[in-house]
């Protein structure tokens, strides 16, 4: 039986048709790849961590729907210095980024 590779042709196919030839585009569709990746980052070390939104969202000091926002790619702020700030909390670290007298999370 032939695999089906209709997925990976048809995003091949859409974005050659609409982001490929237009250099704002391109940009757009970058910083966009860029905040999925740094949103499944964040999801990855909240998991290894093992621990929920809601701890995580007390450990940085921000409402759990940011978290939640910053996993889906969705925040709506300054993306990258949330997800910042969100990883100092999982490395046990302040807001100034240096290292809280607790022991970091992993």
């Amino acid at each position: 039986m032939k695999k089906d590779k209709t997925t990976p042709d048809a995003f091949q196919w859409a974005y050659d048709k609409f982001i490929a030839n237009d250099p704002q585009e391109v940009a757009l569709y970058q910083k966009e790849q860029r905040r999925a990746d740094v949103a499944q980052k964040v999801y990855d070390l909240r998991d290894q961590a093992g621990i929920s939104r809601k701890k995580l969202a007390d450990l940085a000091g921000v409402d759990e729907a940011v978290i939640e926002d910053i996993e889906e790619a969705n925040y709506e702020g300054d993306f990258l210095s949330m997800a910042s700030r969100i990883n100092n909390a999982l490395q046990g670290n302040n807001e100034e980024g240096k290292r809280k007298t607790g022991r970091a999370l992993f």
